[in-house]
């Protein structure tokens, strides 16, 4: 099932840079990259498919969501898919809990934020924390930064906090 969603996800993507091709690259570039790009695909979805039970897959996760560079930013789904087919509001993923009352806190208070498209918890900056003196803002990030890593969480460069095994 995996190896047919990773070509089919593929083919999305190529579709997605027919022009560039078009432009750029030849038919034999192409036909050198296509299986690099399913591969990568591929290894993508069983490491997001497994890491919870896994720790190889759950260590490649964490390997990729360091990588992605703060410049990316989130897809957007095509019109046509937006239209009855796939709403994003069904996309969202489950947000896990929080043990400590002083982490559910910071939620409440909006120092700390779920993004159901990347499945992590996201910090404010600093700057913006909702009842901290300015002055021991740092230390207080660096607080919530410790609860969210005692609770399993890790940080994922371009991401934010998600749940470890």
């Amino acid at each position: 099932m995996l190896k047919r969603d990773a070509m089919i996800i593929a083919m999305s993507a190529r579709d997605a840079m027919e022009e560039f091709h078009i432009a750029h690259l030849t038919n034999a570039q192409m036909k050198e990259l296509n299986p690099m790009i399913r591969k990568g695909i591929f290894n993508a979805l069983v490491a997001i498919a497994a890491y919870e039970k896994n720790a190889n897959a759950l260590k490649y996760f964490h390997i990729l969501a360091d990588k992605i560079p703060p410049y990316w930013e989130m897809s957007e789904l095509e019109a046509f898919l937006k239209e009855g087919c796939v709403q994003e509001e069904n996309l969202v993923r489950h947000q896990p809990r929080f043990l400590s009352a002083f982490l559910q806190n910071e939620l409440t208070l909006g120092n700390l934020s779920f993004d159901g498209q990347t499945g992590c918890y996201v910090m404010i900056v600093s700057a913006r924390f909702k009842g901290i003196d300015y002055n021991k803002r740092h230390a207080h990030r660096d607080k919530i930064a410790a609860a969210l890593r005692k609770e399993g969480f890790a940080y994922g460069t371009g991401l934010g906090y998600h749940k470890r095994l």
